[in-house]
């Protein structure tokens, strides 16, 4: 599925009555579908409404979702809820460009556990995308962190990673990061070989001098 240049597009759920002959209003949505979708591209969106916010579906909506591409989405600060997260058991790679509002990837949705997040408390709950390979981020100017809470996160099938013109990310997550599996980091114009922990990789990046002209140097990233 790839929807474009579509700015009034809020979600992949639509809910339509049905007069029966019975003059009962009966009600029919689509949502069963979204299970089968495989790819998904966005372009060009300007909603302020996230179409991936758990509450318009079942949190399993997208369990059989294998690529993700969202360009130029201007209208959220994140892009899944931690529930719908949780169940992209099947996401193989994940892209994210030009997405000037976005400021964390993974929003949580329980207060509570931002809260232990902030006074330090006890790591509760674990993030796994079991299947994905590759992440890809540019351009995303406001862009802090993937998630914003203090929890695990496995990426036990993760390779790659390229990371380009994301200024303000400091670090990957809160808690500890498992990637066992990872063989090339890449941020901007500096190379991390044999990296397994993304939250060192980025402190190891930002502790490293500018050199004149990294931010102006191209790299495709597709």
């Amino acid at each position: 599925m790839c929807i474009r240049e579509c700015p009034k597009f809020t979600s992949f759920v639509f809910v339509t009555s049905i007069s029966g002959d019975d003059d009962q209003c009966y009600y029919h949505d689509n949502s069963h579908l979204l299970c089968q979708l495989s790819k998904v591209s966005f372009k060009e969106l300007e909603t302020d409404l996230n179409p991936f916010h758990g509450h318009r579906f079942h949190v399993s909506s997208f369990n059989e979702l294998e690529k993700l591409k969202v360009c130029e989405y201007q209208g959220s600060m994140c892009l899944f809820t931690s529930s719908i997260a949780g169940n992209l058991v099947n996401l193989r790679e994940l892209i994210i460009l030009e997405c000037s509002e976005m400021v964390k990837v993974i929003e949580d949705e329980d207060n509570d556990e931002k809260e232990k997040a902030v006074n330090g408390g006890e790591i509760r709950r674990t993030l796994v995308f079991p299947k994905l390979q590759e992440l890809k981020l540019k351009n995303l100017a406001k862009l802090v962190s993937f998630c914003e809470w203090k929890c695990e996160v496995e990426l036990p099938s993760l390779q790659e990673v390229k990371i380009k013109k994301c200024p303000n990310m400091n670090f990957f997550t809160l808690g500890p990061v498992t990637s066992p599996n990872l063989e090339s980091v890449k941020i901007n114009d500096g190379y991390f070989g044999g990296a397994k922990d993304l939250n060192v990789v980025l402190q190891q990046h930002l502790a490293r001098p500018k050199e004149g002209g990294e931010e102006n140097q191209e790299e495709t990233v597709e």
